[in-house]
This record gives C-alpha cells, sequence and structure tokens, in this order.
C-alpha cells in the first residue's frame, strides 16, 4: 500500500470523506476525544462482566464456556449502551461528519481472544472479507477502533491488491434470508455469519494496521480485510460498524463493485443514527427517477 493509500487526518468534511473512502484510501484520525470517552466507558464495562482488572488476559481465567457466555453479555449490553453510542456520535461530529446525514449498522463491540481455545460463532476472527459482500450497499463505510493497545499480531489487516483485483468467492451463494431462517430455528449459520473467499490468500500479502486507543480508522466496506490470527498472548477488544451517507446513497455516490454476487441488497441493516428510522432501497430508485426527469 502507498503512502496515497493511507491518510492521518484531523478532521475531514462530509464530501471529502467519501471521495476518499470510495477511492480505496484508508484514513486514520488521531486522538478523537470523543473515542477516548468511548474507550474509558468500555473498559469499564469489560471490566465489570468479565469480573477482571486485566481485560486482555481474561480468557485465562475462564473455561471457554463461561468466557463465551459473559462475551455474549458483555456485547448485548454494549449495544444498547447511552453512553457508547453517545461518545461514538461525539467522534463522528469531531472529525467533521454531519450525523444527521449518517445511517449505521449496529456499534459492536468485537473480542479476538489469543489462539483458538475460547473462540464460538459470535467470539472468534473474522477471515477476509468485504462488508459489501453481505449488504450490496457500496456505500457503506467501515468505521474500526481499539478499545486497548494493539500489537501487529493483535489487530486487523488489508489485503490491499485486492481493492481493483477481484477474488473468488462465495457470494453467489451467501443468502441472509438462509441466515434468518437459521437463527429463528436456534441453529448455527449454515453457509456462515459472513461470506468468504474461496481461493487462498497468503498472509504475507496482507497490511496489518496497529492505531492507538482513542484513534478512529475508516474504509470503504469494498475493502478486502481480516482479522491477523491472533496468537499474541492477548484477546483483543475493538469496536466497528459500518455508516451510510444519505446524500451518497441518494446519488448513487459509492465504491467500485469488483467481485460481490450476492442475491440480495439489505438497505435495512442501516438505520438512521438520531431516528433510528430503516434506510430504504426506495430512496435511492426515487432519486434516480427524479434525475432522469
Amino acid at each position: 500500500m502507498t503512502a496515497a493509500n493511507l491518510q492521518v487526518l484531523s478532521k475531514t468534511s462530509d464530501i471529502t470523506f467519501s471521495d476518499l473512502c470510495f477511492s480505496g484510501t484508508i484514513l486514520i484520525f488521531k486522538s478523537v476525544e470523543g473515542m477516548f470517552k468511548y474507550c474509558a466507558r468500555a473498559d469499564q464495562l469489560i471490566k465489570e462482566y468479565f469480573d477482571t482488572e486485566t481485560p486482555t488476559k481474561a480468557q485465562f481465567q475462564y473455561s471457554p464456556e463461561e468466557f463465551t457466555k459473559r462475551a455474549s453479555k458483555l456485547r448485548k449490553i454494549a449495544l444498547k449502551d447511552t453512553v457508547l453510542k453517545e461518545s461514538f456520535l461525539e467522534a463522528l461530529q469531531e472529525i467533521g461528519l454531519t450525523t444527521e446525514k449518517l445511517f449505521w449498522d449496529k456499534l459492536i463491540l468485537r473480542l479476538s481472544p489469543h489462539s483458538t481455545t475460547h473462540l464460538s460463532e459470535r467470539v472468534r476472527f473474522l477471515p477476509a472479507h468485504r462488508d459489501t459482500w453481505g449488504s450490496n450497499i457500496y456505500a457503506s463505510i467501515n468505521l474500526w477502533a481499539p478499545i486497548y493497545p494493539l500489537t501487529p499480531e493483535r489487530t486487523i489487516c488489508f489485503y490491499p491488491n485486492y481493492w481493483t483485483k477481484p477474488i473468488a468467492n462465495n457470494t453467489a451463494e451467501w443468502d441472509f434470508e438462509i441466515i434468518k431462517a437459521d437463527m429463528k430455528a436456534g441453529r448455527p449459520a449454515s453457509i456462515g455469519l459472513t461470506p468468504h473467499p474461496t481461493e487462498e490468500l497468503n498472509l504475507a500479502d496482507s497490511l496489518p494496521i496497529v492505531i492507538e486507543p482513542g484513534d478512529l480508522m475508516a474504509f470503504s466496506g469494498a475493502h478486502l480485510h481480516a482479522s491477523v490470527p491472533n496468537e499474541s498472548g492477548e484477546a483483543r477488544f475493538s469496536i466497528d460498524t459500518r455508516i451510510v451517507n444519505i446524500d451518497d446513497f441518494k446519488a448513487g455516490k459509492a465504491a467500485p463493485n469488483i467481485d460481490g454476487n450476492a442475491p440480495h441488497v439489505i438497505p435495512e441493516w442501516f438505520k438512521h443514527v438520531q431516528t433510528n428510522e430503516k434506510l430504504s432501497a426506495d430512496w435511492q430508485q426515487n432519486s434516480v427517477e427524479e434525475e432522469e426527469l
């Protein structure tokens, strides 16, 4: 990845933010006050639900079953925590985004344990994927940040060569309706929770990025990225979500679709950050029709 593909900023604007992300640039916003507040509240919750002062070592205190039970409860609590939500929205405003224009997916507190002993369907490494493979919303932009300090062995990585290069994948067979049916029946997702490549990737071709607690990273959902397999001896706690600016969505402004073939577009995954109203595919269609008139 060249320097032109990675930019460190203190502030942006809605248009510049979208233009850079949709061109493949990864943005890093340093020392964002709202993210420091987010990390402080998340640290409080993590220590409470794992009953420890050393959260990144918590898995060594519990059996895999007990650890994933506590992690699941923590994730659910974090989804509803108003301090976390308000701190994150403050961070978005601080970096220059107009939150009134934003729709987002769930604000997820994610946990990637050391090694493979304490993994589950929800507490796991994320294999290489493009987030747009699932939603088919190419106007979506990912936001990601660590709660505790990272190392290259305990972070997120990108495959920058695949920004313009397709990779074989299972998106044509990945159907969210099947996953919903599996969830309703109380069984694991038969086709996997996320679409994935069907050709092998070389980890040596990946680019791990290490940022600090209080920093915020943004990148197009079309970027191929993954969790670095964690053999560091400590768990990774991070936060992520996806956002869509309604102006981008209505105008059809988006990253390119290189290799996604999922059968459904799922705008309803995204809800307005303030009103909770669901994003609707009709808005984009109406905008196109108005322009044609």
